[in-house]
């Protein structure tokens, strides 16, 4: 039997409220669009999560633009409620989700991975959800991680998962670059994914190796000032190196 339920005619929706710092989100109820442009999918959202770029940009943390009172919530999972008469890829009632923002930013910073040589190896900062989706990225496609820590506890539980896997804790052996070219006989790595910010951006620059290396800009754990000559940033000619 046909279902005959009616659809709604409004959805709730969150926004950043406006105005001074820091701000919150607010509950809006807002007109469900009556029809679906051609390649538009509506999805009946069940669950939302807050991800720290969210929160950044509540208490004027974020370091690009963004939308004015936009909505939040970078992580969300729902089904398919409708689709615009193009879309071939959906059916209603499928299940749709995005993979968590963290999964999605580890993949792209590791360049989803490519160009994987024998000895190719990965700097992780910290082990927070990006670097631990980059580890396990790392894994799968035999790439050697190297994560930093300031836990001995975390890091070998860590290394645990994997012998590919190598780690030093950045608090007791603060010298970065020293401990990654340790870590790699001399060589550097092929990549770091920066969670911290630009604080490490020379430290970065030190670790990879001296051919066409890349940085991945990620995060900013660690503010947004750096206290180094911009100058130095010719390390970046010299290296041959890429900041992404």
């Amino acid at each position: 039997m046909a279902s005959t339920q009616v659809p709604p005619t409004t959805y709730r929706a969150y926004h950043r409220t406006s105005g001074p710092l820091p701000q919150s989100i607010e509950l809006h109820t807002e007109p469900l669009p009556h029809q679906l442009s051609p390649h538009e999918v509506l999805i009946r959202v069940k669950a939302v999560s807050l991800n720290y770029r969210d929160v950044a940009m509540l208490n004027g943390h974020y370091p690009t633009d963004h939308e004015n009172a936009g909505r939040p919530c970078s992580d969300c999972a729902g089904e398919v409620a409708a689709i615009g008469g193009a879309v071939k890829d959906f059916k209603v009632g499928d299940r749709a989700s995005t993979l968590a923002c963290a999964g999605v930013t580890a993949w792209t910073a590791l360049r989803r991975p490519k160009e994987i040589e024998p000895d190719t190896a990965v700097l992780l900062q910290g082990t927070g959800g990006v670097s631990m989706f980059a580890l396990l990225i790392c894994i799968a496609a035999n790439i050697t991680p190297i994560i930093s820590s300031s836990s001995d506890t975390k890091l070998s539980s860590i290394s645990a998962l994997s012998p590919l896997i190598k780690g030093f804790n950045y608090k007791t052996q603060p010298d970065q670059a020293a401990q990654v070219k340790q870590l790699t006989t001399g060589k550097g790595v092929d990549i770091v994914i920066n969670n911290t910010g630009a604080a490490s951006l020379l430290a970065d620059l030190g670790s990879l190796r001296n051919r066409h290396g890349i940085v991945s800009l990620v995060g900013m754990l660690d503010g947004q000032k750096a206290e180094w000559d911009p100058n130095a940033l010719m390390l970046v000619m010299k290296k041959l190196a890429r900041i992404q």
